[in-house]
């Protein structure tokens, strides 16, 4: 009776050996399909990245907005899309944020493109889209300009559409923008809300870190008095 009970056992152990190996047979296969979805996924970002970005910078960005009409939804949706949860955390923290005001994509474009009233800065648009395809806008981005070339200008808004996200485009955005002709000179300065991590984003471009507080973290670009 112990040789069968021994037999039985041998049998039962193969019969789990044979589950094991099938259990991380079908592993293996998961992960390699996982794997080559990842690389696929990548493999198409880096191609929608390959794309030429060309960049328009507006004095008044209204116009462009505009034009066509559909293009201020699209971008009324990806800024609410982006916000949303920075406007929930400031919120929680007792401070104002645009989403408290209920406005609308008409209303809301001029207090984030156009001059802030009695600031005595200039608001700069940038708009970033594909193959100089000016309807097919990816990212945005808004710098106050202060008159006076010894003071620093402030990169208000970086936004760059959902789906467009993880591709450089920002990076590329914000390149342009310091790198151009009107900035170039400049010192910049930024702050982000403390929710995000986006520290790696704009050293990348340049920046430094110069301080915090309860709620952000700011960076700046300084170059020294104006030449």
């Amino acid at each position: 009776m112990a040789d069968v009970a021994s037999i039985t056992e041998g049998v039962a152990d193969a019969a789990s050996i044979t589950d094991d190996a099938a259990a991380a047979a079908k592993k293996a296969e998961a992960n390699r399909k996982k794997r080559e979805k990842s690389k696929a996924k990548k493999q198409a970002a880096k191609a929608e990245a390959d794309k030429v970005l060309c960049f328009d910078m507006k004095d008044s960005a209204a116009e462009f907005l505009l034009d066509p009409p559909s293009r201020l939804d699209v971008w009324f949706a990806a800024y609410a899309a982006a916000f949303a949860d920075e406007h929930d955390w400031m919120e929680k923290r007792k401070q104002k944020t645009s989403s408290q005001l209920s406005l609308a994509a008409a209303q809301l474009m001029p207090l984030v493109f156009h001059d802030e009233k009695g600031s005595g800065l200039h608001r700069v648009s940038y708009f970033a889209h594909y193959n100089n395809a000016a309807a097919d806008v990816v990212a945005y981005a808004t710098v106050d300009e202060d008159p006076d070339p010894a003071k620093v200008c402030h990169l208000r808004m970086l936004l760059v559409a959902p789906e467009a996200q993880r591709q450089g485009i920002g990076l590329s955005l914000l390149k342009h923008v310091v790198g151009g002709e009107r900035f170039a000179r400049r010192d910049i300065g930024l702050k982000y809300a403390k929710c995000h991590d986006y520290h790696k984003l704009y050293a990348a471009a340049g920046f430094k870190r110069i301080g915090d507080d309860d709620l952000y973290i700011y960076m700046a670009i300084r170059r020294g008095k104006p030449s």
